[in-house]
């Protein structure tokens, strides 16, 4: 467990960090190309500038964690939930998206270049991108609206009538 560590710019390069806690951890500009992390959980963490080129994050959580300029380039991401997450200016390109679910996200200025997404198309990533701000929600409303890559973005955005688990 690394909760609340300042790990600021810090190599984990390959490293074995399946089931991780790295809830309130400072990783700017730190670099988990090539990572295994699946089901880890990175919940507040501030992520800037970290890289995930090829990273392993499938079933992982990013809940309420900051990014800019992160990279997830060639990442595994099936399964991976971001939740009230800003990811402006985020690139996904080449990553592999199936189930990803996209909660409370700005999607808006992010790259899916190329990024596979099971049963979407490129198109569906395209189409995701002008709705930038899904609508805000009240806690009694929150398991009303859930964004998923495999067709649920712009259904969310309205409600969709999607259940979290």
């Amino acid at each position: 467990m690394l909760c609340r560590a300042r790990l600021v710019g810090t190599s984990f390069r390959g490293a074995k960090l399946d089931d991780a806690n790295l809830g309130d951890t400072d990783l700017r500009s730190a670099t988990f190309d090539e990572a295994e992390m699946r089901r880890a959980t990175l919940m507040r963490a501030r992520l800037d500038g970290a890289t995930f080129r090829r990273a392993n994050l499938v079933s992982a959580w990013m809940i309420e964690a900051t990014f800019g300029a992160v990279d997830f380039d060639g990442a595994q991401l099936d399964k991976v939930t971001f939740l009230r997450v800003d990811l402006r200016g985020v690139r996904f390109v080449g990553a592999s998206m199936p189930q990803a679910q996209l909660i409370e996200c700005d999607v808006s200025q992010v790259s899916f270049e190329g990024a596979a997404s099971g049963s979407c198309s490129r198109s569906d990533f395209g189409s995701a991108l002008p709705i930038g701000v899904l609508k805000p929600m009240t806690p009694s409303r929150f398991s009303d609206q859930r964004a998923g890559l495999d067709g649920g973005l712009a259904a969310a955005a309205d409600g969709g009538g999607h259940r979290l688990p």
